[in-house]
């Protein structure tokens, strides 16, 4: 759980894509998504997402979190 800013990357998601990993992630606060994140290495990368404050990211994610 992260209780602040939780800023993904495309760099973070590869390597837990790499490592046959996927994250499950609780965030109170502000939740950035560097725009180079597509949506498929987002949701290959995440396995459960609740945030509970901002998003900040492209629609396509914006639209991904809410599937999860």
């Amino acid at each position: 759980m992260t209780i602040g800013v939780e800023i993904i990357t495309e760099e973070s998601l590869e390597a837990q894509r790499s490592q046959g990993k996927k994250l499950s992630l609780k965030v109170v606060g502000l939740l950035i998504v560097d725009s180079n994140v597509t949506p498929s290495l987002f949701n290959e990368a995440i396995e459960s997402i609740k945030v509970f404050g901002l998003i900040k990211a492209t629609p396509e994610i914006k639209e991904s979190i809410l599937k999860h």
